[in-house]
């Protein structure tokens, strides 16, 4: 399978790629991209696997990264469902997907790379595993303001407040939870 693709590698596909076709989305995740022009999906916009749009990405479990620019512009994406072995979301990772409406989002993530949700401004919830989660993560909040600003929820449980625990000292998620479901904190 591929392991990596070059800087700037699609980049002369502006207006002839219309289509990717996969056939293992954990592999495809894990690709190391140069930068957005190596993705063929920036151009394509249209993410196929078995002859099929995918609308749904599950990310399969034993699935350890989504590397950065993996599934940036991707039109077709509506919710996205993150395993507990994903410990990290690079740079861009879902960013400029303007259909997304749904993540959920494993108790194993530790990292969330910069503008990895940008510009998903039609996302309607985020799904965490329990409200630990939120001061165990890292997040930065370059470009992640979108993940947050809508429902958030705990399981299937609406998150209308918050309680800090005393021995928390740090917790860089808490500004991008300005815009969210939470209203008392």
């Amino acid at each position: 399978s591929i392991k990596s693709i070059g800087e700037g590698a699609f980049s002369d596909c502006w207006n002839s790629l219309k289509e990717v076709h996969i056939s293992d989305i954990g592999n495809f995740c894990q690709i190391d991209f140069e930068n957005n022009e190596s993705n063929p999906l920036n151009f394509a916009r249209h993410l196929y696997i078995d002859g099929e749009e995918l609308s749904e990405v599950i990310i399969p479990e034993g699935v350890s990264k989504i590397s950065k620019f993996a599934f940036r512009e991707g039109e077709g994406i509506t919710s996205v469902s993150i395993p507990n072995t994903v410990s990290t979301i690079g740079e861009y990772a879902f960013s400029n997907c303007w259909n997304l409406k749904t993540i959920t989002l494993g108790d194993g993530i530790q990292t969330i790379g910069e503008y990895a949700f940008e510009s998903n401004w039609n996302l309607q919830r985020t799904y965490i595993p329990d409200e630990a989660w939120l001061y165990h993560v890292s997040i930065d909040s370059k470009g992640n303001e979108c993940l947050f600003n809508h429902d958030l929820y705990v399981g299937k449980v609406p998150m209308t407040s918050l309680e800090v625990p005393d021995n928390i000292v740090d917790c860089p998620i808490l500004p991008l939870l300005y815009n969210s479901s939470i209203t008392s904190l």
